[in-house]
């Protein structure tokens, strides 16, 4: 019985068609908490257009945007204006991140960044290759959540388990609900937030 539900994009496979989107939004109205989307590579491509962005926008709601629960800030982000820049798009969703976490760290609230695809895998310096971001928007983002006091990083994209931490932020990707490449059950991750870091989380097997 969790406050609320995070997918972490790709809420669709190999279409992002209004149909199966249509089979997104019906299995999600069934959750009895709320469900918070980010949109993955599945959703609006490895580098978002305007159009892949207005479908998602129009059929599953805004793709970036923030929320306070219990006095933690949530920020969810959409990856894929950092892995393939749209002009206009990727400097307005900037703006708006960097005011929420300017503003967080003025009322002293922890943040929790939820997003599709990881900063990195293993190390901060390693290369970009599909599941990670470029190395200068990481090295650039991973300096503003160091600054503004981000707690969390919590991904998917990967297919796998990936834990890793920078500065004292946590950095979790998950296993999924569809395909694991590391042998994992189907299930989802639970995360016990508490005034204590860093913050315990556990998978759960649904499978």
């Amino acid at each position: 019985q969790p406050d609320l539900v995070v997918v972490c994009g790709d809420l669709v496979n190999d279409a992002a068609s209004d149909a199966a989107y249509g089979d997104f939004n019906a299995i999600k109205a069934g959750f009895a908490m709320p469900c918070h989307c980010v949109p993955g590579n599945h959703d609006v491509g490895n580098s978002p257009t305007p159009a892949s962005l207005e479908r998602y926008r129009r059929i599953v709601g805004k793709d970036y945007f923030s929320f306070e629960h219990k006095g933690y800030v949530f920020a969810l982000v959409n990856t894929q204006l950092w892995k393939g820049p749209l002009e206009g798009e990727s400097e307005q969703h900037d703006a708006w991140l960097r005011g929420v976490l300017t503003a967080a760290k003025a009322e002293g609230k922890p943040v929790v960044i939820a997003g599709h695809s990881p900063l990195f895998l293993e190390t901060p310096d390693e290369k970009e290759a599909y599941f990670n971001l470029p190395e200068p928007k990481r090295a650039e983002l991973l300096a503003l959540f160091e600054a503004t006091g981000v707690a969390a990083v919590v991904t998917g994209h990967t297919h796998k388990h990936v834990i890793a931490e920078y500065h004292d932020i946590q950095m979790v990707s998950s296993a999924t609900t569809s395909k694991n490449f590391d042998g994992a059950p189907m299930g989802f991750r639970l995360w016990r937030v508490a005034a204590a870091r860093p913050w315990k989380h556990e998978y759960i097997p649904i499978s």
